[in-house]
């Protein structure tokens, strides 16, 4: 028996995002469910042999008794009576219908007439049942029905009008996607074998699925907002030099992230890569504030391009960098040290990605900016701090 645990906020969202509850699903689609639990057995056993597929299991599909009343309408018709009313006797027999309410203290308990339950699992007591005929007779139900038992899936599940079994599993001691691009041509000869019958497919889906979705996404996103970022910066420096040495602080946070993913031996998710994103920005912002002061200085001051300049900067930019790092750092702490506890098990890589990367960036923002700016910025420095600002230009030219 395969079991797993999880956390309700994870479990819910699972569903949401894939309907499955596993990282990989592989989906069998098809009108006929004895054929598609053939095909899930062979989908289940091609998987099975695959290095770092671990708690691997088909949707489960036991077959339950039930009773079948199957009218004879040509009975019906001769004693003039419809589907309708043994519909209606059959349904009261085995459903019940709702007659009040009884109240015990503050709790409502429905009052429901039906025959018992040992009653409505015996084949000759629902054959027994009575109708009442248009005269006033009486009959029993066997008299114009055929009533059988037959097996029937206790579950039955569809995803865009189609029936389908789902193929899960989750992922250990490899990568990921590595692990799937191994299933994916495991399963290459069923493929082509299903695709020979209308109607039945295998889709990959599960959170693995989802993840690569929102990768896309993100990526396509994080390139627009990166042209966005560079237009900005560039209307404030008015030069193509010191924007790229404010974005060169963003490699400097993601080490120190990258180090904790390997680390930690935690995959790169969709929430590790928010927390990359904002680790981003917060990067950048402490560069601004760091370059800025150096052009300040020079600009203002009077101060020439030299080491005592950048140092000056640098101790004087520490405080509000440092304030910067540790206001949002702190305030990530109380979830990147309890990735157990409910509800914190989706924002725990967001903070942990966020505060290892705080902690390179801030440290080797005072090491290797400097070292830039000193190696490739005196000439774009210089020509950015004898520029006038907006604001002191002549008023014939404003």
């Amino acid at each position: 028996m395969i079991t797993e645990v999880s956390q309700p906020l994870e479990h819910l969202l699972a569903h949401l995002l894939s309907g499955v509850k596993a990282q990989v699903a592989f989906k069998v689609f098809g009108p006929d469910l004895e054929v598609l639990r053939r095909v899930a057995r062979e989908v289940e056993d091609a998987l099975r042999p695959i290095p770092g597929v671990v708690d691997l299991y088909a949707d489960p599909q036991v077959l339950v008794d039930r009773i079948v009343v199957e009218p004879r309408r040509e009975a019906l018709a001769r004693l003039g009576l419809t589907v309708r009313d043994v519909a209606e006797v059959v349904e009261l027999a085995l459903e019940g219908e709702k007659l009040g309410e009884m109240q015990a203290e503050q709790i409502l308990f429905p009052i429901i007439v039906r025959l018992e339950e040992d009653d409505r699992r015996d084949l000759f007591d629902v054959r027994g049942l009575n109708l009442r005929t248009a005269d006033g007779g009486r009959l029993r139900l066997e008299d114009v029905a055929e009533v059988k038992l037959s097996k029937t899936p206790n579950n039955i599940d569809r995803e865009n009008v189609a029936r389908r079994i789902a193929v899960q599993f989750n992922v250990a001691g490899r990568a990921l996607g590595d692990v799937v691009a191994d299933a994916e041509r495991a399963l290459q000869p069923i493929r082509q074998r299903l695709a020979e019958t209308p109607g039945y497919s295998i889709r990959t889906g599960g959170q693995y699925e989802a993840q690569q979705e929102a990768a896309r996404l993100i990526l396509l996103f994080s390139a627009l907002a990166f042209v966005i970022v560079l237009l900005v910066l560039y209307l404030h420096f008015r030069s193509l030099n010191l924007c790229m040495q404010v974005l060169s602080s963003v490699p400097l946070a993601f080490a120190g992230a990258a180090a904790w993913i390997a680390w930690s031996g935690q995959t790169v998710s969709v929430a590790t890569l928010v927390g990359l994103i904002a680790l981003g920005g917060i990067a950048a912002r402490n560069a601004i504030l760091l370059i800025d002061h150096y052009l300040h200085l020079m600009r203002e001051e009077g101060e020439p391009f030299s080491a005592a300049m950048i140092v000056r900067a640098g101790q004087e930019r520490m405080a509000p960098v440092l304030m910067t790092a540790l206001a949002s750092g702190i305030a990530l702490v109380p979830l990147a040290v309890a990735p157990d506890t409910p509800g914190r098990e989706i924002l725990q890589p967001v903070a942990a990605v966020i505060i290892s990367g705080l902690v390179s960036c801030t440290l080797l923002e005072f090491i290797a900016r400097p070292a830039l700016f000193w190696l490739f910025g005196r000439r774009e420095a210089e020509k950015v701090a004898a520029r006038p600002e907006a604001s002191e230009l002549p008023t014939t030219l404003r």
